[in-house]
């Protein structure tokens, strides 16, 4: 009977070892996951020029993540330094780890600068920008990160939006100039880059029409946004200017609405309804407001909704639409020296649910889980005071309640700014963007966070 006490007893010991073992290695693995539900699981730089900068960030079906931007390399001549400016694309696996980079020059440039990034479900990736003389420049890698072909459409300006349909189509949309003026450019090539058509586009009547966002539905219609300015004796006014193009490029219907301020995100649901969402200034107070408008698929008026909670600018940066229907934007508020994070809900009527405030910075970037949580990622104070600026991520819940947050600072930089943030379907969330001191030096910086039950690696 004694020697089964003591074998029992150096059982009971052996679990108690491996027990506290486990804990630390929890600890060890993700150190604030037990009050926070969330941990980094890793933090990657990239640092192949004198400054280098992220555009994008997306993710394919095996959980790989892609980040395309520019990096500035100087290049010596004998009359000194000169700086090429190249694209650069980075493959990550699931884990962290670096699968292939890709840097290009397109032929006979020294300037190309990456504008947005996007991945089929293929896991081909996509990347517009701009080449010399400021002209659109499109690249297709497989996902072995082979360059399957580049385009230079021969359109002078600066693509801001690419998309690609479910049949491998890709849409880019931007700025143009025709006849002296600013235009709409949205061009549509086949998989195989074959360029099908383009659209240029100006506003009865104006000086000028400024692109801003692009989506694309299911059926492959195309919706841009933008505004249109005009001079009317010593005033200008300005106007919302939205489209709907269908797959063949024939223009639907247009919208101009009456607004002195700028879009900056359209979004189409499920059912076709498209969501415009920008600001509104008010010219003799000085403040501004948010602004969003809703038409259904053929173009109809259905409702707009404004959103300014106190005296200030209030300016929004992003857009997200669930398969409900309802409305999620982000932005940020300016009191004099004071800014702060604003994003709220609304339903698919345009009424608003919630509304969630996070003090000290301003937002870059929004997206959705499946589970309607919402995740902000943007700029706050670091905790030094107003000396340098922190990579800071945010999680509301469908109901408004913020559920963590999370902030990275650069152990060599004063400054870390985010661009893009994506979310997977096994809880893990990614954001990219540029980590640096001033604007003669920085590195891209790509994080992963998990959250829990799933904290391991």
């Amino acid at each position: 009977m004694a020697s089964t006490g003591k074998l029992e007893n150096n059982r009971s010991g052996a679990w108690l070892l491996v027990l506290f073992f486990l804990l630390g290695l929890a600890c060890l693995v993700c150190p604030e996951a037990a009050e926070s539900g969330v941990a980094t699981a890793w933090v990657r730089s990239y640092n192949e020029g004198n400054k280098d900068w992220t555009a994008g960030l997306a993710l394919d079906r095996q959980g790989n993540v892609y980040v395309s931007g520019t990096s500035q390399r100087p290049v010596e001549k004998p009359n000194g330094f000169v700086f090429n400016y190249h694209f650069a694309t980075i493959k990550y696996s699931h884990n962290g780890r670096r699968l292939w980079v890709r840097r290009h020059n397109s032929p006979g440039s020294k300037i190309n600068v990456a504008n947005a990034l996007a991945v089929d479900g293929a896991g081909n990736v996509y990347i517009a920008g701009n080449s010399n003389n400021n002209d659109y420049h499109l690249l297709k890698y497989d996902t072995h990160g082979n360059l399957l072909w580049e385009s230079n459409p021969g359109v002078n300006g600066q693509p801001s939006a690419l998309s690609i349909d479910s049949r491998g189509n890709v849409y880019v949309f931007g700025q143009a100039t025709l006849n002296n003026s600013l235009v709409y450019s949205t061009i549509k090539y086949s998989p195989k880059g074959r360029k099908l058509w383009v659209k240029k586009y100006k506003s009865p009547g104006s000086w000028g029409t400024i692109a801003k966002s692009m989506a694309v539905d299911r059926q492959g219609n195309v919706y841009v946004t933008g505004y249109s300015y005009y001079i009317d004796g010593q005033s200008e006014q300005y106007a919302y200017a939205t489209l709907k193009y269908d797959t063949h490029g024939t223009l639907l219907w247009e919208s101009l609405q009456s607004i002195v301020g700028e879009p900056v995100a359209v979004a189409v649901d499920g059912q076709g309804n498209v969501y415009v969402t920008g600001g509104v200034e008010f010219v003799i107070s000085g403040n501004s407001a948010f602004i969003t408008i809703k038409y259904n698929a053929d173009g109809k008026f259905l409702w707009k909704s404004r959103y300014m909670p106190g005296i200030g600018s209030y300016y929004p940066v992003a857009m997200a639409i669930d398969d409900l229907g309802n409305v999620y934007i982000t932005g940020g508020a300016q009191y004099r020296t004071i800014s702060d994070y604003f994003t709220i809900k609304y339903d698919t009527n345009g009424t608003l649910l919630w509304q969630s405030s996070y003090i000290g910075g301003g937002p870059m970037a929004m997206t959705l889980d499946g589970q309607g949580n919402v995740y902000v990622s943007g700029w706050a104070w670091s905790d030094l005071g107003f000396v340098g600026i922190d990579f800071t991520t945010i999680k509301y819940n469908s109901h408004g309640e913020e559920i963590w947050v999370q902030r990275y600072n650069s152990p060599t930089y004063n400054d870390s700014i985010p661009v893009a943030i994506a979310a997977d379907s096994q809880d893990n969330v990614y954001a990219t963007g540029f980590m640096g001191v001033d604007d003669s030096s920085g590195d891209y910086v790509t994080i992963r966070y998990i959250q829990s039950p799933r904290i391991e690696r």
